[in-house]
């Protein structure tokens, strides 16, 4: 896949940027096509709420553990802004926070737990006008489903609500169905479900918040929130599920699973003592829903589908992740190993008649508006190998940089007042100044 370093002020491998493209603060590039410019309320979020958290803005090191990272390079595009259809893969989304060629900011975390079945996560960032945000990951146990909800404020104000940006992913059921076909995926019309256990029904642990440092660099560290759940039965048979999620601002590998990035919320999900299908056919898979606002940030792009030719599923699956873009300009995105197939169902079985489950309100991130919220069913298929433990490893990521770009929009504008375009400036001569220090 195209590598940041090699695009150009015109393209990025096989993407043309439209007229009127401009370049972005931490090495941006890119511009809105086709009309859809993002609407005011990123900007005017940021200037309705003004209770600014200030945040270090020094480089990153192992006592902060937050600040600049890397050394920034004004010919390198780091990050660009293009439609999700255009979305080059993982090692272009990502490269950017490579810690030896890549550049970023990386947000000071902290995290908290509330009453055992709740786990939060906030990354905040005020080093500058359009660098002026915080996100919030929020698991829980809580509301049958284990699930997670990420959103984005376009104000470092840790009162502001809703977010401007937000989206849930939730665990909901261990199913299996016969894959007459072979291809790995659920084709609706011609296979069935044949076993489904709900993890609504499991008996949750407390989470168990921890922050731990890389095996392999103590500089780096990342939050872990753990829990299990207990008396599940599959044909007879007792199991347990261990979800842990995991976050950090920085990039690591991790000796199981998918890596960790920045602004991103990785978990592994495992199936302890699940009994493995011995039917040639059979397929295990977890059930997984998706919801987010009804609106642009409901567009759903998946890298993959079951009617995506099998010569170019298989080039996408040389990335090290793949999975499914998040709104228009890849705001969001669900990664996840390459192993797997993922079904996109639209028709799903009778059993399944109480998904999605929207008891969890979270009013200071969504609002009370469950009438106007879209889900997205996914029928996640694991590989099965004799000796090891059925698991799933993905994260959720949310894009800051196009998400702040959205705010910046208002401080660009051909109105801005004098004083906030010298603030923008000097802004960016500070981030250039940074990055060379570093």
């Amino acid at each position: 896949m195209t590598q940041p370093g090699s695009a150009t002020v015109s393209s990025v491998g096989g993407y043309s940027f439209p007229s009127g493209s401009k370049t972005f603060p931490k090495g941006g590039y890119g511009g809105f096509s086709g009309g859809h410019t993002p609407g005011s309320k990123y900007s005017s979020a940021r200037t309705s709420h003004t209770n600014y958290r200030q945040t270090y803005n020094g480089g990153y090191t192992a006592t902060s553990r937050s600040g600049w990272v890397g050394v920034y390079n004004p010919a390198i595009v780091y990050w660009t802004m293009m439609p999700a259809w255009a979305y080059a893969g993982y090692y272009y989304a990502y490269h950017r926070y490579n810690q030896d060629d890549g550049a970023y900011f990386a947000p000071e975390l902290n995290a908290s737990q509330g009453g055992g079945s709740v786990a939060i996560l906030n990354g905040t960032e005020n080093t500058s006008d359009e660098s002026n945000y915080y996100y919030q990951f929020n698991m829980t146990t809580a509301y049958g489903y284990p699930q997670a909800d990420h959103g984005y404020y376009a104000t470092s104000d840790p009162e502001a609500e809703p977010a401007d940006f937000r989206f849930r992913l939730a665990f909901a059921h261990v199913i299996e169905f016969d894959d007459l076909n072979q291809n790995g995926f659920y084709d609706e019309s011609e296979e069935s479900v044949v076993s489904s256990v709900p993890l609504s029904i499991a008996s949750w642990s407390p989470f168990n918040v921890t922050l731990r440092q890389d095996t392999v660099n103590n500089s780096l560290s990342y939050y872990q929130f753990s829990t299990t759940g207990a008396n599940l039965r599959v044909n007879g048979q007792p199991f347990s599920v261990d979800l842990t999620w995991r976050s950090t601002n920085v990039q690591i590998n991790m000796t199981e699973g998918v890596p960790l990035q920045p602004n991103a919320l990785q978990y592994n999900l495992t199936l302890v003592d699940y009994p493995l299908p011995r039917n040639g056919i059979r397929r295990l898979a977890i059930v997984q829903v998706w919801t987010a606002p009804f609106g642009k940030q409901s567009k759903f792009s998946p890298d993959v589908n079951i009617t995506t030719p099998i010569d170019i599923a298989n080039q996408i699956k040389t990335n090290r992740t793949y999975g499914i873009s998040i709104g228009e300009f890849n705001e969001g995105r669900l990664e996840y190993e390459t192993s797997v197939n993922i079904t996109h169902v639209l028709d799903p079985p009778e059993s399944f008649a109480n998904i999605p489950n929207d008891t969890n309100m979270n009013p200071w991130m969504w609002r009370n508006d469950f009438s106007e919220r879209y889900h997205r069913l996914l029928y996640i298929s694991l590989p099965l190998i004799n000796g090891t433990s059925p698991r799933l490893s993905g994260f959720s990521f949310l894009d800051i940089n196009v998400l702040s770009a959205y705010a910046d929009e208002y401080y660009r504008s051909a109105a801005m007042p004098s004083e906030t375009a010298a603030s923008l400036l000097a802004g960016i001569a500070t981030l250039s100044a940074l990055y060379a220090l570093l």
